[in-house]
């Protein structure tokens, strides 16, 4: 009997009535199939269910616009390096870019660049959830842009952006009450990460920790179906490959562990630094007023340092995985000398490629470039873990792998960077398959984390909205009284009193409404005082007290 009412249900949401399916769709023909749907789930289905089915449709929507964005980023890459692989094309191609991106971020879409993620932060606390279809298109293409032309930043921002969007999109098309709206937003965002970096973990818990999602069964479930429906997504068409490969098994011992707590100290001071230079560039960026100047200035500086420090260029992806293998030779190619003799010039060179990867991927963004941050705090990472690994080998300590320091460095900078302990550390474990290296990557990242957290207290993605005192999500007793709508519930619909009024008076305005409490005010209206029917009644049975 269930079966033939799920069956007889089923052909009942086909078969749309009074609709042309010759004809294209239109808004009509789209309401009429959600409300479809919606009859469908009221008759059929509980809440809950619903949701598990919308976290699905979302993961799978999301998860394809992420692989298509990384898709096209690799398209313009190939572009640009199958024309010409030169320094002064390098140097030229990321300005390029930004320049586009402005353009139809000023023209077409007329959207602000930058973050995606502070708009989902500002939706979700002020807005109800609500992101629209521009941010939808702006996230995703201007980040394929800036990024596919070799400006310094990452996809992870926008695509996640993209994601939650998506989540938004569908949950308002059926009518999802609040809290159901925001786990869609978390689990289009993780969709976007997982099919990104073939990451879900990583991806469940940078909703859980940037978006501020509710750690419940109800919000966990959505968020793993939709994470592995992104990564099923990638996995088609990308393959299972990890991003990072790692050279053979790596160890540690416990009596490094020290180790890894001094380089959680400098990965959190660095990830500070960054950040605090990042805001600062913002800031300098922005009072240049003109557009024009920024892109002159910006520009030129920009064109000095990719030509003169190339493997500073684009996401830098391959530079991080001659990192993990302990290969150093990309330095060769990033200066205007073409080799280095000693140790300590080594160390030197890392950490002037560090420092302009900092300054290129700020003023990319100071510009009015548009991407993540992911990428460019895995790369600060990766070079700090390297710098450090050929101080340790000179100061005599051999016996330590370069992978390992590696890995838990860029754990710990993207810890310090995103104030996101668990992303940072599960992020590195499944895109690297190390996951023998919980231990050092938990304490290094606690570590940045803490010391990252008490010089600046809020990371890149909710700065600027803290500062504006807008941000509610991570203040849950906040987030709900920015949700009351004060004016809806002020009531406004007194019977005033002069002072000067009688009891007569009073008593007319008794007549006219059910209220007990009458304001009395002054000429300008102002509140002075207040009068209740129960102090009303000791005078108007009274005579003596009426003045005619």
């Amino acid at each position: 009997m269930i079966i033939k009412k799920i069956v007889h249900s089923y052909f009942e949401l086909l078969i749309i009535k009074n609709i042309n399916i010759t004809k294209p769709f239109n808004s009509t023909m789209i309401k009429s199939i959600i409300n479809r749907i919606l009859y469908f789930k009221q008759k059929y289905l509980t809440d809950k269910q619903f949701v598990f089915i919308l976290s699905i449709v979302t993961g799978l929507i999301a998860g394809l616009l992420a692989v298509s964005m990384k898709n096209l980023v690799h398209y313009l890459q190939y572009l640009i390096f199958n024309y010409d692989f030169q320094k002064l094309t390098l140097s030229v191609t990321p300005i390029i870019g930004i320049i586009i991106t402005i353009i139809l971020a000023k023209r077409v879409f007329k959207v602000k660049t930058g973050h995606g993620i502070p708009k989902v932060l500002y939706a979700i606390s002020r807005k109800n959830g609500a992101l629209g279809r521009k941010s939808l298109l702006s996230s995703g293409l201007l980040s394929v842009i800036t990024v596919g032309f070799g400006g310094s930043a990452g996809l992870e921002g926008p695509s996640a952006s993209a994601g939650a969007t998506i989540g938004s999109l569908t949950g308002r098309s059926f009518q999802l009450e609040f809290k159901q709206l925001i786990i869609l937003i978390g689990c289009g965002s993780s969709a976007a990460i997982a099919a990104i970096f073939n990451t879900p973990i990583a991806a469940i818990l940078f909703s859980l920790e940037i978006l501020m999602l509710d750690l419940t069964i109800s919000s966990i479930i959505p968020l793993l179906i939709s994470s592995i429906t992104g990564l099923a997504v990638s996995y088609f068409f990308l393959g299972r490959a990890a991003i990072y490969s790692l050279p053979g098994l790596l160890d540690y011992n416990m009596n490094q562990i020290p180790i890894f707590i001094i380089l959680g100290i400098i990965a959190g001071l660095n990830a500070a630094i960054f950040s605090k230079i990042y805001l600062s560039t913002e800031r300098i960026f922005k009072n240049f007023g003109s557009i024009y100047k920024r892109i002159i200035i910006g520009g030129i500086i920009l064109f000095g340092l990719f030509y003169f420090f190339p493997a500073t260029w684009g996401e830098g992806y391959e530079i991080i995985n001659r990192c993990i293998a302990n290969d150093s030779g990309f330095i060769n190619d990033t200066f205007i000398f073409t080799d280095y003799y000693r140790e300590i010039q080594l160390i030197v060179l890392l950490f002037l490629t560090f420092i302009i990867k900092t300054l290129v991927t700020n003023i990319t963004f100071g510009i009015g470039g548009v991407g993540g941050i992911f990428a460019p705090s895995l790369f600060l990472g990766a070079v700090t873990g390297l710098m450090a690994s050929r101080i340790l080998i000179l100061l005599g300590f051999t016996e330590i792998h370069t992978a390992v320091i590696v890995l838990v460095a860029m754990s710990g900078f993207m810890t310090g960077i995103l104030h996101a302990p668990l992303t940072g550390i599960f992020l590195v474990v499944e895109i690297t398959n190390g996951h023998g290296l919980i231990v050092p990557l938990i304490i290094t990242s606690i570590i940045a984390y803490l010391i990252s957290k008490k010089i600046i207290k809020h990371s890149v993605y909710n700065f600027e909205l803290a500062e504006r005192n807008l941000l509610f999500t991570h203040d849950k007793n906040r987030s709900i009284l920015a949700k009351i709508d004060l004016r809806a519930i002020i009531e406004k619909d007194f019977q005033t009193l002069l002072p000067d009024d009688t009891i007569l008076m009073l008593i007319e305005k008794i007549k006219k409404t059910k209220r007990n409490v009458f304001p009395v005010v002054d000429s300008e209206n102002f509140l002075i005082g207040i009068i209740t029917l129960e102090d009303a009644k000791k005078y108007i049975f009274k005579p003596k007290h009426f003045k005619i």
